[in-house]
């Protein structure tokens, strides 16, 4: 089989393909890896092959953009809005490189939600497809709905009649994609697509991949019938990444340290690393904070407090006491499966979601940004750090990953999309009806 995997967005987005793309290989099957050419190096290292879509500067440009940092419902339309300019801009060229490497009753496309351009591939060439998704959040559902990127949370009452209109609003707001530049595209290779393209393009209607087990967030009735739930993906490279020393040294000295992860976008960093020391001041405990930003800060505030810009998560959660993040999905299934308990703080997309997730299953808390603060941060963690209640859930629920491949039940699905006849398969035009 020949695979073509499309990832988009951050570390914590392609991640989970690069390992499914290892998991793949090890059965025997040829892999190509499109994405962002930031990735180039981590995605080689593995063996695996790779063609690069868009620049370094495209990336920092989409995903490291200021609005990023911005929490609430103005900041997520922000940050939407400047995702949609980059996916868009690589819709074209992400079709070109399919059909160039397209190979008839071999090729499976499995891509990202945002891999427009795959997706009307698999609609003009027939190419089997999955769409893989790595986050519940993603799942609309009148029965329980999923809180919004905005931060705005429905309660577990709420009638499915106003869970439908909270969805319409987000879309008629600002959360379709731009019709426009599709329509355009679907035009000139002779697609003739209807009103509502964009709503139907996240989903492929011969199969959608969900990265996370039934335990996490149980299947809705509401959500697409070709919808396959599997495990969580846990793939941090640290097969390619080296555990530096100095770390290894620190986490394996003294008490088990706090370990913090900066909130995503530029201009959280600083103010994030602030309350965090200080928060491990205050508790007498070690402190390691994880940025992929340079904080100058972060490099000389105390000799119990490090900063690293990566460390592979299955390797140091294990030896953390608690971790503070942005919840994203892959960070927290890293703590799950490592037992220890989570403090989230969400700022945009599907982190809030997960918070509540997280929340529910009783292995942490959350807050919004405008409460991390030093004094709110400090009552948080010594709660998570001296509840029993929570170690012993932590503990159950990493019980859940012991024995568990992540990623053998993800390629049997593609195995099972190989050959297969995609020409009754929903149009473009008919699935916008």
């Amino acid at each position: 089989m020949n695979v073509l995997l499309l990832p988009w967005g951050s570390d914590g987005d392609v991640n989970p393909h690069i390992g499914l793309g290892v998991a793949l290989r090890a059965r025997g099957h040829r892999v190509v890896v499109v994405a962002n050419e930031r990735f180039s190096s981590c995605v080689c290292r593995t063996g695996l092959d790779f063609v690069p879509l868009g620049t370094t500067e495209d990336y920092r440009a989409a995903i490291q953009d200021p609005e990023q940092a911005k929490a609430g419902l103005l900041g997520s339309f922000r940050a939407w809005r400047v995702l949609k300019r980059t996916f868009m801009k690589e819709m074209r060229p992400q079709y070109q490189i399919i059909a160039d490497r397209y190979i008839a009753g071999r090729t499976v496309l499995c891509a990202s939600p945002l891999a427009i351009g795959a997706r009307i591939a698999h609609i003009k060439l027939h190419i089997p497809m999955a769409t893989l998704y790595s986050t519940p959040a993603v799942y609309r559902s009148a029965y329980k709905p999923p809180a919004g990127a905005s931060g705005l949370v429905l309660p577990e009452w709420s009638p499915r009649l106003l869970n439908r209109a909270f969805f319409l609003l987000g879309d008629t707001v600002g959360g379709r994609l731009p019709t426009g530049p599709i329509k355009d595209f679907c035009a000139d290779l002779g697609i003739a697509p209807t009103r509502r393209l964009t709503r139907v393009l996240w989903h492929a209607p011969q199969r959608d991949i969900a990265l996370f087990p039934e335990w996490f967030c149980p299947r809705q009735a509401d959500w697409p019938t070709q919808t396959r739930l599997t495990e969580f993906p846990l793939y941090d490279r640290a097969d390619t990444e080296k555990f530096p020393v100095e770390a290894r040294e620190f986490v394996g000295t003294g008490d088990a340290p706090l370990v913090f992860t900066t909130c995503m976008g530029a201009g959280q960093g600083a103010r994030f690393f602030d309350v965090a020391a200080e928060a491990c001041l205050r508790l007498e405990r070690r402190g390691l904070l994880v940025s992929p930003a340079s904080i100058e800060s972060a490099r000389s505030v105390s000799d119990r407090i490090r900063f690293f810009t990566y460390l592979p998560y299955g390797t140091l959660l294990p030896r953390g006491a608690v971790l503070v993040h942005s919840g994203g999905i892959g960070t927290s299934a890293q703590a799950m499966a490592a037992g220890i308990p989570q403090l989230v703080v969400p700022v945009v997309y599907d982190q809030t979601n997960n918070a509540v997730l997280l929340k529910r299953l009783g292995v942490g808390e959350w807050i919004r940004p405008s409460a991390f603060r030093t004094e709110i941060v400090v009552a948080k963690l010594r709660y998570l750090l001296e509840s029993s209640a929570v170690a012993e859930q932590c503990r159950r629920i990493a019980g859940m990953f012991k024995g568990v491949d992540p990623f053998r039940r993800t390629c049997e699905l593609l195995e099972e999309l190989e050959g297969t006849d995609t020409t009754s398969a929903p149009t473009v035009s008919t699935l916008t009806e």
